[in-house]
């Protein structure tokens, strides 16, 4: 009977899923650590040297880009990059209100958001600091389960679990009938 109940306990676990019917476009100026807890359908990239460590996020409307010091871990402030996609450069803007930089050049971002491969090159001058970081960003077309997960199937979710929940319950009332003939 226990493990009747822990195996069900887990089926039920595992319809949990994340809510989904935001957009968040608000992560676009989030920091790090929340961007990566975020969507992982948002594709990304990350790339470092021995000077700085580098996270970019693909979103509708920028390329967002997070750039720490690799020895020290502290945000890069207000520091000079640019990005290059096939010979096109775009330069990223600060944001000070977030710590982030943002290219949201509409040619760039229109051949990011095509499916593939992109190499991309990240040209940083930070004071004295001056690097390039190279890295590839991979878009894939969406799957059906991003589609379920990102909150565009919620009935679905819901009513899947929904049986799955009197499925367990009945199965359970089953079980306690038939121990109680038993007895």
């Amino acid at each position: 009977m226990k493990n009747f109940l822990f195996i069900c306990s887990l089926l039920l676990a595992g319809v949990a899923f994340a809510h989904g019917d935001e957009e968040h476009k608000d992560h676009a100026h989030a920091a790090p650590s929340a961007v990566l807890e975020t969507n992982s359908a948002v594709p990304a990239l990350t790339t470092q040297s021995e000077t700085f460590e580098l996270v970019a996020r693909l979103y509708e409307n920028e390329l967002g880009l997070y750039i720490d010091d690799w020895r020290s871990n502290a945000p890069v402030l207000n520091a000079r990059v640019e990005v290059e996609l096939d010979g096109r450069k775009a330069t990223a803007q600060f944001h000070a209100d977030h710590g982030d930089y943002a290219v949201a050049d509409p040619e760039m971002l229109k051949a990011l958001h095509a499916e593939g491969e992109h190499a991309l090159v990240f040209s940083i001058v930070a004071g004295k600091d001056v690097d390039l970081l190279t890295g590839e960003l991979h878009v894939h077309a969406e799957s059906p389960a991003a589609a379920i997960v990102d909150g565009r199937s919620g009935w679905l979710l819901a009513a899947v679990a929904l049986v799955l929940l009197i499925g367990c319950g009945l199965a359970v009332r089953q079980l306690l009938k038939a121990r109680k003939e038993t007895l």
